[in-house]
């Protein structure tokens, strides 16, 4: 699965829970005639719910830890160092962004504290 995980989509959600009782058949052709947009809302909704139901049985939640472990140690080892500064350049910036707007309200809130006090 490609792109953003959707697990609170009301769309997806409302389709889903409206078509889980229909045949094979019938859910195919209502699907057949489901708009794109909404098809994909649909699409990942299902992907998000049937993981997590898997996740919640047995010991499937450990297995797919471990899995994902061993996939991302594969991965690591096709990329050089220079890709992951590139990357990890992208992550800094928007994580110095988010602390500069936090200690900037925490200076504003401690400004307009001094200046209550000071009145």
């Amino acid at each position: 699965m490609s792109g953003k995980r959707v697990r609170n989509s009301t769309i997806g959600e409302g389709i889903y829970e409206r078509i889980k009782d229909y045949d094979t058949v019938s859910r195919k052709a209502f699907l057949d005639n489901l708009s794109e947009e909404h098809r994909q809302l649909y699409d990942n909704y299902r992907i998000a719910k049937n993981s997590a139901n898997y996740k919640n049985r047995d010991g499937n939640r450990k297995m797919a830890n471990t899995t994902a472990r061993e996939g991302m140690k594969k991965l690591r080892a096709t990329r050089d160092k220079k890709e992951y500064a590139e990357q990890r350049k992208e992550w800094d910036k928007k994580y110095h962004e988010k602390l500069k707007e936090k200690a900037a309200t925490v200076i504003q809130k401690k400004a307009r504290e001094y200046i209550v006090k000071r009145r």
